[in-house]
């Protein structure tokens, strides 16, 4: 059976800046190159990031980005007052 798909499910978006953030786990069968488990878990990467995040939760993922987000914010604007 041919299987023109990801060998992964994946979602990326972008933020503000442009960089992409994905999201990966396996199939639902647990095949896949992602340490996301289906239903459970994904793996994040952040473009620019050395290495994505493994194995977290729906909850660990929001607070992770959130974080992320929120501490780029303040990066962005401390650098702006610095000027």
């Amino acid at each position: 059976m041919s299987n023109d798909r990801l060998p992964h499910n994946q979602i990326v978006l972008s933020l503000e800046d442009g960089r992409e953030v994905s999201l990966i786990q396996k199939q639902t069968d647990g095949t896949g190159n992602a340490s996301g488990t289906y239903g459970k878990t994904v793996e994040i990467w952040i473009e620019g990031q050395p290495e994505p995040v493994h194995h977290v939760n729906l909850t660990e993922a929001m607070v992770y980005l959130n974080a992320y987000v929120e501490q780029r914010w303040k990066w962005e604007l401390n650098k702006k007052e610095n000027k």
